[in-house]
C-alpha cells in the first residue's frame, strides 16, 4: 500500500474514533457565559447585523463588563443561529465548532510534517506528524473548547493561527504575504492570536535560519537574528497595528474601567 493511501486510511479511522469520542456532545446546551453572549444576545438573532459586529463592541455581550472586541466570534454565532432556522438549536453550533476542530487538525498535520521535513527529511515523517496530530486531537485538554460553545473563540483563534503558519510555510502564499489574512481574522477572533509573531520568530530562527540554542545569546554578529527579524517583520507590524485597533475597540465600563486593556 502506498504511503498516501495508508495515511488516508489512518485518517479515516482516526476521524471515525474522533467523531465517536465526541458523539455525545452535540446535544450539550448553552451554559455559563453562553447566556449573555448568545442566548440573551438579541444582536445575533439577525444575520443582517454582521457588519455592526465589527463597528460596535456592545453587540458581543449584554453585560457591559464582559464586552470585548471579537467580531468574528459574534459573526459565527449569528450564522449558526441563522442556519438553525433562526432559533437556538445547539446542534448547529456544535456542528460548526466540531468541523472547525477537524480542519484545525488537518492544518496541524501539514504544519508538523513541514517542521519534521526541515529538521530531518525521512519517509516516516508523515506518520510521525499524524501521531502528533492525533495525540492533540484526542487530548482531553481540548474537550472544553469543543464542548463549551462560547469557548469557540479559543479553538477558532487557534485555527487561524495554524492557518497563518501553514500559509507562511507555503512559498507562493508567503511571497504575497497572504499569511497575514488569517492572522488578521484571528486577531478579530480572540486576542491571544497576537502570540503568532513571537511563535513565528522562534520557528524562523530555529528551523529556517538553522539557529541553535547557543546562537540565541551568542550570535555575535547578529546575522541570524537580523535575518529572522527581517522575515517576521510583516507579522509584527500587522499584529501591532491590528492589536492597537482591537484595544481601541474594546469598550470600558464602570465594572472594568480600573483594568488595563493591554493586561
Amino acid at each position: 500500500m502506498s504511503q498516501s493511501r495508508s495515511l488516508l486510511l489512518l485518517s479515516v479511522v482516526a476521524l471515525f474514533f474522533l467523531v465517536l469520542t465526541y458523539a455525545n456532545h452535540f446535544d450539550n446546551g448553552f451554559y455559563f457565559d453562553d447566556s449573555h453572549t448568545i442566548t440573551d444576545n438579541v444582536y445575533i438573532r439577525n444575520i443582517k447585523n454582521i457588519p455592526l459586529f465589527f463597528t460596535n463592541s456592545e453587540t458581543a455581550s449584554i453585560l457591559p463588563g464582559n464586552r470585548s472586541y471579537r467580531p468574528v466570534v459574534v459573526t459565527a454565532n449569528a450564522i449558526d443561529y441563522w442556519l438553525a432556522g433562526n432559533k437556538y438549536n445547539q446542534r448547529w453550533f456544535h456542528y460548526d465548532i466540531f468541523l472547525n476542530y477537524i480542519l484545525q487538525l488537518l492544518l496541524m498535520f501539514f504544519f508538523y510534517k513541514k517542521i519534521f521535513d526541515i529538521a530531518n527529511p525521512h519517509r516516516w515523517n508523515p506518520y510521525i506528524a499524524f501521531i502528533a496530530t492525533a495525540y492533540y486531537g484526542f487530548h482531553t485538554a481540548n474537550a472544553e473548547t469543543v464542548n463549551y460553545i462560547i469557548c469557540r473563540s479559543d479553538s477558532l483563534s487557534t485555527f487561524f493561527v495554524m492557518a497563518a503558519f501553514v500559509a507562511y510555510q507555503t512559498e507562493r502564499l508567503r511571497k504575497y504575504y497572504l499569511y497575514l489574512i488569517p492572522l488578521a481574522i484571528g486577531l478579530f477572533t480572540k486576542q491571544p492570536t497576537a502570540m503568532f509573531p513571537p511563535l513565528l520568530l522562534l520557528y524562523v530562527f530555529f528551523f529556517e535560519e538553522k539557529g541553535t540554542w547557543n546562537d540565541v545569546f551568542a550570535d555575535r554578529n547578529g546575522a541570524t537574528w537580523l535575518s529572522t527579524l527581517k522575515k517576521t517583520a510583516p507579522a509584527w507590524i500587522a499584529t501591532i497595528v491590528l492589536f492597537a485597533i482591537n484595544i481601541k475597540m474594546t469598550p470600558m465600563s464602570p465594572i472594568n474601567k480600573g483594568a488595563s486593556k493591554i493586561d
